[in-house]
């Protein structure tokens, strides 16, 4: 098995663990248990965002979460708060919504928010869908991307590039290779007569590749 699911339960996974099954994690962190895991170092990829729109010189940044039950979700959100704390920024509970990475769940949210709110410097969104949400919602709605407000997403996806929209892009391919590197090896050492779950873990941690494009880059530090 290869499993993808960011929130699937310790518990679960555990189980798993007992059947004697080889499996690969993907993208999921699982304390105590020895397991195989593919990571994404979601935190530095979020951090190296929050670092580049400060840079920009932007201090009052939205960020928008995915699911916090998602370990994706938390780890972007605490490389955000640790990009504001390094930079002396005031973290404001008002400038966090939670969604859940879909565009039809982040719509109404930030419809709601600059409804109630002043319109913030930066909008960095947890993954490019919700990206693609606040940019039809910013558009439809007569505001320029970045004269009004800069916009960021996460993922890479070829919307994303298409649109100009700075993010931070996941190597899925790199992903998916390594884990089926690490299960084709306990196949092997299955077939050694090893006994699979005992076999020594392995946790590989990929990096994100920040692709600064249009939506971010200040007009006022261009002029």
């Amino acid at each position: 098995l290869i499993i993808l699911d960011p929130i699937m339960d310790d518990r679960m996974i555990g189980e798993i663990s007992l059947q004697n099954v080889p499996f690969v994690l993907i993208d999921r962190a699982v304390p105590n248990q020895h397991v195989n895991t593919i990571m994404i170092d979601d935190f530095s990829g979020a951090r190296n965002m929050t670092r580049h729109l400060i840079q920009q010189d932007y201090k009052n940044i939205l960020f928008i979460t995915g699911n916090m039950q998602s370990y994706d979700a938390r780890e972007r959100l605490r490389g955000y708060q640790e990009a504001l704390q390094e930079s002396r920024l005031t973290q404001k509970k008002e400038l966090i919504i939670e969604s859940n990475f879909t565009r039809e769940d982040v719509l109404p949210k930030i419809a709601k928010y600059v409804e109630k709110n002043l319109l913030p410097d930066a909008i960095f969104c947890s993954n490019d869908e919700m990206a693609l949400g606040v940019y039809q919602y910013l558009t439809e709605n007569g505001y320029k991307i970045p004269d009004d407000v800069a916009l960021a997403g996460f993922d890479g996806i070829d919307t994303a590039e298409f649109l100009g929209i700075t993010t931070s892009k996941i190597p899925m391919r790199d992903m998916g290779a390594a884990a089926t590197r690490l299960l084709v090896d306990q196949l092997a050492k299955g077939k050694n007569g090893e006994n699979a779950p005992h076999v020594q873990s392995q946790k590989i941690m990929l990096q994100t590749e920040l692709l600064i494009r249009k939506s971010t880059l200040n007009p006022k530090k261009l002029a």
